[in-house]
């Protein structure tokens, strides 16, 4: 799930598969998600804020994993977070939530 050439909250991008998912009675993850960095540090921290409202509230996830990566295909292929502060702050906000760790 990737707001890579588009900027689209994540729920939105994952509701077929949500709904998909939901007619089974499995766990699923979210194998690779994330943000490019040419909508900014604001729109990043916002759209992984909403992730984390995403994940929570469908509790059939029990996984996720963030892509992070600079690839060659121009901007909206650039989805680090390590050179974004402020992106980066709101990763670890999220996964430091208890939510995230059910220890």
């Amino acid at each position: 799930m990737y707001a890579g050439s588009k900027l689209r909250p994540i729920g939105d991008l994952m509701a077929p598969f949500l709904r998909w998912a939901a007619a089974r009675d499995k766990p699923i993850i979210v194998g690779e998600f994330g943000v490019a960095g040419v909508w900014g540090s604001a729109a990043r921290v916002s759209w992984l804020r909403d992730a984390a409202r995403t994940f929570k509230a469908n509790p059939q996830i029990k996984a996720v994993s963030y892509f992070e990566s600079d690839d060659d295909k121009g901007p909206t292929g650039h989805f680090r977070l390590a050179n974004d502060p402020p992106a980066f702050a709101a990763f670890v906000e999220l996964s430091n939530d208890r939510w995230f760790n059910p220890r």
